[in-house]
């Protein structure tokens, strides 16, 4: 089962690589939803992943690299001419007018806060935090979602719980729930 909405990954979302990681692979067939970024958002990520998190400069720009190879149809220009016209937070403005030209019904981020419910409602527009996202990505497609995280487990040379465990510590509702359903004890 493909689904293809179009969703707006936030720059916060795509520097968390573990999370990123299974996002984008659930892109790959079957696709479960088609990820969107914008210039800045790219621009942004790359200045996390180097300054905050200490990411080699020559390794974040292969990732943009292969992000921009990979998505080609990503990337949403022509955006800006919404900006001024939102409410929302001003650094995160950006965000929502690239949401509003692409078409995008969803958002999705850490910055819950930044995107309040008023100035998405009249654009038909959501917020979600990722573990909310991949909850409904586990709801569309529960067999799909778990071969993904096998699939970065074994790239990974790791366990699957051990996989997961790295994702509880920034989806940790989405981890719960499949851990539930796979029956594992992640406490262990």
């Amino acid at each position: 089962m493909d689904a293809d909405f179009p969703v707006v990954i936030d720059a916060c979302v795509l520097a968390n690589h573990p999370v990123t990681d299974l996002l984008l692979r659930l892109v790959e067939g079957p696709r479960l939803f088609s990820p969107r970024w914008t210039e800045e958002i790219l621009a942004e990520t790359h200045r996390t992943m180097v300054q905050d998190l200490k990411w080699p400069e020559e390794l974040v720009e292969r990732r943009e690299q292969a992000l921009r190879g990979h998505f080609p149809e990503a990337l949403i220009e022509g955006h800006a001419v919404l900006i001024d016209r939102l409410g929302n937070s001003q650094k995160d403005r950006h965000v929502l007018a690239a949401a509003i030209w692409g078409k995008c019904g969803v958002i999705t981020t850490y910055n819950l806060r930044d995107f309040p419910a008023e100035h998405l409602r009249p654009w038909s527009i959501e917020v979600q935090h990722p573990g909310e996202l991949l909850l409904s990505m586990f709801d569309l497609n529960p067999v799909a979602v778990v071969s993904k995280i096998d699939e970065i487990a074994s790239d990974r040379r790791v366990s699957q719980e051990d996989q997961l465990r790295t994702l509880s510590r920034h989806v940790p509702s989405f981890v719960r729930v499949v851990a539930e359903q796979l029956d594992l004890d992640l406490d262990r």
